[in-house]
């Protein structure tokens, strides 16, 4: 039975529509409502409220997902997200769910004071819409989820990890975490598959940029698939990946959950040294990638079988 009565998708003519939740709408025999739009001659966003459709008593799944482009900032996305949200909780609906594959400023959790951090302003104002539950996929800290309790359901890409190693056949493998923030992440997987792990410690020189310094575990001769939640400029992981090759690495892959790859990282990446890096479509702008080094990896069958079992009370 279809826990949700209507599928949303907030779409403009600067963000792209080949979304998650249109897979998912499909998988429940239903269509996706799409909310256009548009922006007044300053900026400001125009919602269209004479037009704007009711969704009294409807219980919502609403994609949130981003894309990472010059022509729409991240903080323009968040904040047409916020208006809509709270436009269609005004219209009183019985319920609202939010997906959000990837969730901005997650990197940005830790403030001053022991408090929160940017991540804390994201959250409270997604909250303040009326939104009950957030579905997000491979947080970059997932113990933020103490600090909001029940408002978070994390689905993790685990899985499709595992089934991804398997499928590459490759002997004598090992995985590798290129920061200690990643370790459980490799320990939990190479568990599962039964196989070695190693750990990069890295330094952070600058904003955007880490660099190793130091690796603990055996690399020689063996194949190191590099795994991490986000890449963004891609330097970090690139660094990453010559030190295992320095380290006598045979060859590196990388599997990263959220492909940001902001400005040139694409570039980088096809001059690197990885064999293959594979990411996932949690954002929409990798969808535009054109890149024999990068493989973009569907998870639409994998959370919606995930979003089908969830409860979301």
């Amino acid at each position: 039975m279809n826990v949700f009565d209507t599928f949303i998708n907030i779409s403009n003519n600067k963000v792209s529509n080949k979304t998650i939740i249109n897979d998912i709408a499909k998988s429940f025999n239903s269509k996706v409502q799409v909310l256009k739009i548009k922006n007044f001659a300053d900026s400001e966003i125009n919602l269209n409220l004479k037009n704007f459709p009711s969704f009294k008593n409807k219980t919502i799944l609403i994609n949130g997902q981003f894309e990472f482009n010059k022509q729409n900032s991240i903080n323009e996305q968040l904040m047409n997200l916020f208006f809509v949200l709270d436009t269609i909780k005004k219209t009183m609906p019985k319920k609202m769910i939010l997906l959000i594959p990837y969730l901005p400023y997650s990197r940005q959790e830790v403030g001053i004071n022991n408090h929160l951090g940017p991540l804390e302003v994201v959250l409270n104002n997604i909250q303040n819409t009326g939104i009950s539950k957030i579905i997000c996929c491979d947080l970059h800290e997932p113990s933020i989820i103490k600090n909001f309790k029940n408002l978070f359901i994390e689905i993790r890409f685990d899985i499709i990890w595992q089934n991804l190693i398997k499928s590459l056949k490759i002997k004598n493998i090992a995985l590798a975490s290129p920061d200690k923030g990643g370790s459980s992440r490799v320990k939990r997987i190479a568990e599962a598959l039964n196989i070695d792990y190693v750990l990069i410690t890295k330094k952070r020189i600058k904003d955007d940029l880490a660099v190793p310094i130091k690796l603990d575990g055996d690399v020689k001769n063996k194949t190191i698939i590099l795994i991490d939640d986000i890449i963004d400029t891609s330097r970090t992981a690139i660094n990453a990946c010559n030190l295992l090759l320095k380290n006598g690495a045979k060859e590196v892959f990388g599997c990263f959950a959220h492909g940001i790859l902001s400005k040139n990282s694409s570039t980088l990446i096809n001059k690197s040294k990885f064999k293959k890096i594979f990411v996932t479509n949690s954002v929409t702008s990798v969808s535009k990638l054109k890149n024999k080094k990068i493989d973009i990896i569907s998870v639409n069958d994998y959370l919606t079988k995930q979003i089908n079992t969830k409860k979301y009370d």
